[in-house]
């Protein structure tokens, strides 16, 4: 993928914090287990609940954030990441029994889209601009800003906008891996796979690495782009443009412990892939996952077949699926099918728990990994779709 111009500066991004508690009301008392964020037409709410042993979830005392933002756990924070929506990621902070109250912001660029954030330390995080082909450095702990890898105009931006489109990163073995989107629109990419390499102690760019077998490297906002396996090998999420240009492909790359290139003699192309109970046997994108550990993934992925009109609340293309990374397989679950707006999965305890907004029933679904039966009907209802669900505890 492409190579990048790093400026560690004293931070000239036009970039201001904010760490005043405008609202320092508690939300939702009690011992609170998960994190939910639930999502409406023009507006989004984030609140935490006990779990499974309360059934009713509301927003009567959630907080309200923009339509559809991007939500990240990190220690005892919650990163609200803004998308398109604006340029303000805003922070809370979760007390001792996982009750939330505002902590801070950052402003960031204007019409910046800042999407994807990244953890290594309490001391420094990674936030992807979009649309200013920059990915800021910053403290979580203080948010004071302290560096910028600037892309703009680089040899990295493939097409013709000079904007490689920074999107998810992981780090590995003191190197830092940045998928780079490539977008020649707001749903479709270049053709390819293209990943920055870059020192994570100095920000010095070493290279970017790149594949022609699956196309659009990231789900805007899904960290899980990247996952990284027990063994050290990192499994890179390709979106494939959401499906919308005809001859490219979703699914993932490799990138073996200790290699910098992407696995040659590997790739999971989940476009060709016919799996038996889906509406026309194939998939056109991967809208959520999550990595149980021993190459097993699970993930809510959109059947082309199921989704003619393109309306992203009401029509509920997804099917919950249970991926073999190794062997290359598919599995469907039996979980109701859901919209593009919900689908997100976590681990609590020994129960997996799936947001699904389905035709007859809005909340979250158990998955028992013992016995690998689902729930029959929400564990949790919930108002509104929701988008994200994290275990806290």
């Amino acid at each position: 993928m492409k190579r990048f111009k790093i400026a560690l500066v004293s931070f000239s991004l036009v970039v201001a914090i904010s760490c005043e508690n405008s609202d320092d009301t508690d939300v939702n008392v009690g011992e609170n287990q998960l994190l939910i964020h639930t999502a409406f037409e023009s507006s989004s709410f984030l609140g935490t609940h006990e779990g499974l042993n309360n059934p009713e979830y509301t927003n009567s005392e959630a907080f309200e954030e923009v339509a559809y933002p991007y939500t990240y756990h990190f220690n005892n924070y919650v990163f609200v990441s803004p998308n398109f929506y604006g340029d303000v990621v805003k922070r809370y902070r979760l007390d001792e029994t996982g009750n939330l109250t505002t902590d801070g912001q950052m402003v960031m660029e204007e019409n910046s889209f800042p999407s994807n954030i990244y953890f290594t330390s309490e001391t420094k995080a990674y936030i992807s601009l979009k649309d200013k082909a920059k990915v800021v450095v910053f403290n979580p702990t203080t948010l004071e800003m302290t560096g910028e890898i600037d892309l703009l105009g680089t040899e990295y931006a493939i097409g013709t906008d000079n904007n490689p489109d920074p999107g998810a990163i992981i780090e590995r073995d003191g190197k830092l891996f940045i998928a780079l989107q490539q977008n020649n629109s707001f749903a479709t990419s270049e053709n390819g796979a293209y990943v920055l390499v870059v020192d994570e102690s100095s920000l010095t760019i070493e290279k970017m690495i790149s594949d022609t077998r699956l196309d659009w490297v990231g789900r805007p906002g899904m960290q899980e782009t990247f996952t990284l396996a027990e063994n050290g090998d990192i499994y890179v999420y390709c979106l494939g443009s959401f499906g919308y240009v005809q001859g490219q492909h979703h699914g993932f790359l490799r990138i073996k412990n200790g290699e910098t290139e992407f696995d040659p003699g590997y790739v999971f192309n989940m476009t060709d892939l016919g799996i038996d109970g889906v509406e026309g046997g194939v998939t056109s994108h991967v809208n959520q996952a999550y990595y149980d550990g021993g190459n097993t993934m699970y993930v809510t992925a959109k059947a082309p077949a199921l989704a003619l009109d393109q309306d992203f609340f009401r029509e509920r293309p997804f099917y919950s699926l249970k991926l073999d990374l190794i062997n290359k397989t598919a599995e469907k679950l039996d979980i109701p099918l859901t919209n593009f707006y919900s689908g997100d999965i976590t681990k609590l305890d020994e129960q997996l728990i799936f947001s699904v907004s389905s035709e007859t029933a809005v909340g979250l679904y158990s998955y028992d990994l013992g016995t690998g039966q689902p729930s029959s009907t929400p564990g949790i209802t919930v108002d509104g779709d929701p988008i994200y669900v994290m275990a806290i505890k």
